[in-house]
């Protein structure tokens, strides 16, 4: 028997864990728990919104009558189609720029964007709606006309539309939820019921005219208020400074973002505006009222999506993909659940609740129940399309967008003549399950995210929080973003499996923010662990197929900048798992095929790819074996020169430099400090420009971006002590110069130059030489790479070690197809073309080769291989 005190106890105990999980709720500080509390919000706001809008619809449609309730639903529709679309995509893109611009510190770019976002809207808007206004005024009659007056009215609301829009996108983007939600969800319609209340009461008449009046004020009302509040606010968070105007990088962005959301638009007012086709205003009418109705269920899914979306965009700034993998794991059941039950709940009302409107309107029950069918199907995979927005993968949602539109305008066309107005809720359902399924494929593919509320996949990532496996995931970051990991990048390269300078963050963002492709470029990065723990085990620099020789092929070819060095970096635990999800990576993105043009193919990558490999029967097809000078020996540096260089070249190179010696001071050094290296730099630029590479354009001095791209590389690896210049001096005058950088134990012979007025001694050989016994005693150095051609006429007789260096095509996935097989062929087909350039170079300049040669001379440029 359960006591009296017993059955006391169970309310209170179930009061008090309601109570601890409010307050547990209000105190989350987690990503998690924030992305809650706003969703929370946005659902009450808009749970008010919908139940003042349904009242003053139903007001609306009871005081106006079917015909002119339908003239002014179609106007309205027309209206909100136009100013989602004259907005530009700047409401979405401030929820990407604004956390961008604020994570990165970014004040200049920020002021900017928040200078200019609205302005750019208005004033196209404000022209596009006058041309439209006088083209209506030529070409309305008949039953048109009826439509006019308040169709005029409607573009007047447009510029205040889109200016309130794009206020409330910047609310959004800072959290300011009375701003961002209050002002859209419950001032407007607010005075849109006061104002219809007195037009009412003031005997004017229920016309569509009156009505589109009174929404204009409120519209205009709202925007004033909202404007001034939030001007006040971006003047306290930000201080006065700079202002950056990053136009391209604005239209890259918004203009996706603008075909989604006019596609989206269109998408949610297609049945009306087919609708008008083949039926009458009081058929428009009935149709609009049962909308209305499902939208009380559309505010959860637009709600989380519009609370969520800035947060997307902020991991992607952080370069957080276990972040947004829970985010997207979070939005996913905040959207579904609620818009189930909603849904399910309006199917039932639906008939009562039409009603309301008025005693015909009842018959739109089952458009009700299509409509909410409809929304769960979309509800089903959460806010996708802003996930891939936020990730800057806007133009495929703008494809799907743009897909799922002409799916519904097509069905519509086909259904409606059959079914009426049920054949428009229907086109509705299948081209919203359409885009849903083509969003879920979308985000898959393209981030990584499993966003389907019923996926094993995704229920898996949501498990128990005590048992959370170390994840190892890859992504593929922009330049800005690699910039925003340097650090991470750094640790990495620091104890990385194999050395390549080529790859540290000092040189490969160096090349891709100054060399012609370097902005196409991109980094492969890996990550191990989550969150706070998570680190980069994993970069490699690589470039889009469309920039080379690949030009039909979904292929990536690691990045060069100037090297020729195709180890990865990798973290020396489990480097075969690392270039497995590196390679899944590659494959999310649709490539079939990475090509590693210059890896060193005996070193422990190269064990540890092709160990992968066999594991997991992934082909991996190695062309263009070959051998490259290395430095590399125990010996010291005089010994190693007498035990390599064959008598009668040595005996020639100091007869050489005694003579070269006696035309002056000649002297050898290497600059290693900033400051000298700076200078140094300066006059090797200067020497090879006015050289043969001037002549034959290849000097860095000429090329886009090189120049500007060295000099970075060597401030940023000289502030580490890892980038020196050797000079041979005369005088004072550099006549030969090398560059070296270095990364850890190994340095690397970059780029050599002489002054051909002094080709007869030889000086690049004799810089050389000194260099290879400064090196061979620095106890810091164990090896330098010459990244050299195979059989170089001059390095390969000084430096007699060699470097087994082979191009690698990896496919993506098990079972090779058809476009890995073509990769191959035209990878094949590019070195065999290569060799045969290089073999015919050879000939010409053995026809014109001076009387007194330096071996430096025929050195190739040594980036050109």
């Amino acid at each position: 028997m359960i006591s009296q005190s017993e059955r006391l106890q169970g309310p209170a105990a179930a009061a008090g864990r309601a109570a601890r999980l409010l307050v547990g709720f209000a105190r989350d500080r987690s990503e998690a728990g924030a992305a809650r509390r706003l969703a929370a919000t946005a659902f009450l706001a808009r749970v008010f919104n919908a139940g003042i809008g349904f009242a003053t619809q139903v007001l609306l449609a009871r005081w106006m009558g079917h015909r002119e309730f339908g003239i002014y639903a179609y106007v309205w529709v027309w209206a909100l189609l136009a100013g989602g679309i004259a907005s530009l995509g700047l409401p979405v893109a401030a929820l990407k720029f604004v956390p961008d611009y604020t994570a990165r510190g970014d004040l200049a770019g920020l002021r900017g964007f928040l200078r200019v976002a609205r302005g750019l809207a208005l004033l196209p808007c404000i022209a596009g709606a006058t041309v439209a206004a006088l083209m209506l005024l030529l070409v309305a009659d008949g039953e048109a006309g009826a439509y006019l007056p308040a169709a005029l009215i409607g573009l007047a609301i447009l510029p205040v539309y889109v200016l309130m829009d794009i206020q409330t996108g910047i609310a959004r983007a800072y959290d300011d939820v009375d701003l961002g939600l209050a002002a859209d969800y419950l001032l407007r319609p607010g005075l849109l019921l006061v104002f219809s209340g007195f037009v009412w009461f003031a005997g004017l008449g229920g016309t569509a005219v009156n009505v589109m009046a009174a929404t204009l004020a409120s519209v205009a009302v709202t925007a004033l208020v909202q404007g001034a509040v939030l001007q006040g606010r971006l003047r306290r968070r930000i201080p006065p400074g700079e202002r950056r105007m990053d136009l391209r990088r604005w239209a890259n962005v918004s203009w996706p973002l603008l075909v989604v959301t006019s596609f989206t638009l269109l998408l949610g007012s297609t049945d009306i505006l087919v609708l008008k086709l083949f039926v009458g205003p009081e058929e428009i009418a009935l149709y609009f009222a049962a909308t209305k109705i499902v939208a009380i269920a559309s505010f959860v899914s637009y709600g989380v999506s519009n609370t969520s979306a800035h947060r997307f965009a902020e991991h992607m700034a952080m370069a957080d993909r276990a972040g947004m993998a829970d985010l997207a794991a979070q939005t996913v059941r905040w959207t579904f659940w609620p818009t189930l039950a909603v849904a399910a709940g309006l199917s039932v009302l639906g008939g009562p609740l039409l009603s309301l409107f008025g005693p015909h309107f009842s018959a739109g029950y089952p458009i009700v129940a299509l409509l909410g069918l409809g929304l769960v199907l979309g509800a089903a995979v959460g806010p996708a399309d802003r996930a891939l927005a936020m990730a800057d993968h806007g133009k495929v949602t703008a494809y799907i967008y743009g897909a799922s539109f002409v799916a519904n305008l097509l069905l519509a066309l086909a259904l409606i003549p059959l079914l009426g107005l049920a054949g428009a809720a229907l086109a509705t359902v299948l081209a919203t399950g359409i885009r849903s399924l083509m969003l879920y494929a979308a985000a898959r593919s393209r981030l990584g995210l499993d966003m389907f509320v019923f996926s094993p996949a995704r229920r898996a990532a949501a498990g128990p929080p005590d048992h959370v496996p170390e994840p190892l995931t890859a992504e593929i970051l922009r330049p800005e973003e690699a910039a925003r990991i340097a650090p991470e990048w750094r640790q990495l390269a620091d104890r990385a499996l194999e050395q390549n300078v080529f790859y540290t963050p000092e040189m490969a963002l160096a090349g891709m923010h100054h060399l012609s492709d370097g902005g196409s470029a991109r980094l492969l990065a890996a990550w191990r662990g989550a969150g706070a723990e998570r680190r980069l085990v994993g970069a490699l620099p690589i470039l889009p197929a469309r920039r080379r020789y690949l030009n039909a092929l979904p292929v990536r070819r690691a990045a060069g900048f100037y090297g020729t060095l195709s180890t990865p970096l990798v973290d020396p635990d489990r480097p075969a798992e690392t270039l497995r999800s590196m390679l899944g990576a590659l494959r999310q993105h649709g490539q079939v095929g990475l090509v590693l043009p210059y890896m060193h193919a005996a070193g422990p990558v190269a064990a540890a790819l092709s160990e992968m490999c066999l594991q997991d029967g992934i082909e991996a097809v190695t062309l263009d074996g070959h051998q490259r000078a290395i430095l590399r020996s125990p010996l010291p540096g005089g010994e190693y020169i007498r035990a390599t260089l064959e008598t009668r070249r040595r005996k020639e190179a100091e007869r050489q430099r005694r003579r070269l010696a006696d035309e002056g001071d000649l002297q050898f050094r290497i600059a290693t400090q900033p400051e000298e290296v700076a200078r140094a730099l300066d006059e090797f630029l200067a020497l090879e420009a006015a050289g043969w590479k001037g002549r034959a354009g290849t000097a860095l001095a000429q090329a886009p971006g090189a120049a500007s791209f060295i000099r970075a590389t060597a401030e940023a690896l000289a502030a580490q002590g890892a980038f020196s210049v050797a000079q041979l001096t005369l005088d004072g005058r550099t006549i030969a110069a090398g560059l070296l950088p270095r990364h850890g134990s190994r340095a690397y012979y970059l780029k050599t130059t002489y002054d051909e007025a002094f080709a007869r001694f030889s000086p690049g050989l004799l810089l050389t030489l000194d260099l290879t016994a400064r090196l061979l005693d620095d106890p810091t150095v164990d090896e330098v790479d010459s990244i050299a051609v195979a059989d170089h006429p001059m390095i390969d007789r000084v430096w007699v070690e060699r470097l087994p260096v082979a191009c690698m095509v990896v496919a993506t996935r098990p079972g090779e197809g058809v476009g890995f097989r073509a990769a191959v062929a035209a990878e094949r087909m590019r070195e065999n073309a290569v060799a045969r350039v290089k073999a015919l170079r050879a000939r010409l300049r053995e026809t014109r080769k001076p009387a007194a040669n330096d071996p430096g001379r025929k050195s190739p440029d040594r980036e050109a291989t």
